[in-house]
């Protein structure tokens, strides 16, 4: 319960006025915990299921498949997307009583046709592990 006087000016000349203020305080939520992506981030020579969940039980999951940071209005995640060219993919959790996560996502990349790429290291390999902050997802 929030019970305090509050010092108001009044006037131009300096006047104050004690003003008691009342009343209950709302406490902040906590956020939900950003979605989490399977495969892991990286390069891919097939398609891949990407699937995307939420440690909140009962989150409901928004996505983006376009590049745009997803909202509570975008389309609710129903299952896992068949990707199989360069997508971005974006997700959010949203869930009762918690704040909205932040948008989250996983980097895959398709790499052209015959192409092959070297890890560190030096040994040739068709695929390599990328470590990327935004959402491509190979479709």
């Amino acid at each position: 319960m929030l019970n305090e006087e509050v010092t108001v000016a009044t006037n131009a000349c300096g006047g104050a006025q004690q003003i008691p203020v009342t009343g209950t305080e709302t406490p902040s939520s906590p956020v939900a915990a950003t979605p989490a992506f399977s495969p892991q981030a990286g390069t891919y020579i097939t398609a891949q299921t990407v699937t995307i969940t939420d440690a909140i039980r009962g989150a409901a999951i928004y996505c983006t498949t376009n590049g745009a940071t997803p909202t509570a209005t975008s389309a609710k995640y129903g299952g896992a997307i068949e990707v199989s060219a360069t997508r971005t993919i974006q997700a959010i959790a949203v869930a009762a009583s918690y704040t909205n996560s932040a948008a989250g996502g996983r980097a895959l990349e398709r790499p052209p046709a015959g192409s092959a790429q070297r890890p560190k290291g030096g040994q040739a390999a068709r695929s390599q592990v990328l470590d990327l902050p935004a959402a491509v997802v190979a479709q």
